[in-house]
């Protein structure tokens, strides 16, 4: 990869509870195995050495830990899941390499999702509380309408504290026409995120149609996708 020019990678990590199928890795107790503790500095090592310019980590939560798929909030799996992140932070700064975590890929929910909500601003406000939004993407966003317009409600005041937005958006676009970014662009600008800057995050792998809608919106302050 690095030979034909990649320089940025995207490291999705799946975890689930009682699960360890090689790609999902056990997240009993809110940690992995051993191995992987053990196996994951040497990765991030080598990504240094070949000088890739930065990368990002995805969560991925599968089966119950996901609260995408929860009627009702459940603080067993929160915790859990709020360990994991915990555990393996350190392990991420030590690479010395520049990064960036989202907490839950595709994490923005639409209305009606209450349980999701829930667990975005506790999540939210306990990882800034912690660390700070500085190396954190928070929620990577769906560009829709019902997605991007619940940014200001994930990332406002909310019962579980006021820790603002992220500095660095990262939005998901599949559309050859364009329509899809002109719709974040619109939502988040009506919602107060003028000055917030966005990495594209997903879109049709080396597609030149839709690299050539993107062209014609307004993308000064879009960055370089990482994939």
């Amino acid at each position: 990869m690095y030979g034909n020019g990649q320089r940025r990678l995207r490291i999705p990590i799946y975890f689930a509870r009682g699960i360890n199928s090689g790609t999902i890795m056990d997240s009993t107790g809110g940690n992995l195995a051993p191995q992987f503790h053990l196996t994951w500095p040497v990765f991030l090592r080598r990504l240094k050495r070949r000088a890739f310019s930065k990368w990002r980590s995805d969560f991925f939560r599968q089966a119950s830990n996901d609260p995408t798929s929860w009627t009702t909030f459940s603080d067993d799996y929160f915790q859990e899941n709020w360990s994991v992140i915990q555990n393996l932070r350190p392990i991420i700064v030590s690479s010395g390499t520049p990064y960036h975590l989202d907490l839950q890929n595709e994490g923005i929910p639409p209305a009606g999702y209450d349980a999701l909500l829930q667990y975005d601003q506790m999540l939210w406000n306990d990882y800034v509380a912690a660390y700070g939004s500085n190396d954190t993407l928070g929620f990577s966003i769906i560009a829709d309408a019902a997605h991007v317009g619940q940014v200001s409600t994930v990332y406002g005041p909310s019962l579980y504290g006021s820790s603002g937005s992220p500095q660095l958006f990262d939005v998901h676009i599949y559309d050859l026409t364009g329509a899809e970014f002109g719709i974040a662009f619109n939502s988040l600008n009506a919602q107060g995120y003028q000055g917030v800057p966005w990495i594209i995050g997903e879109a049709y792998y080396n597609d030149p149609t839709e690299a050539a809608a993107l062209r014609h919106r307004p993308i000064t302050r879009v960055r370089r996708s990482y994939t």
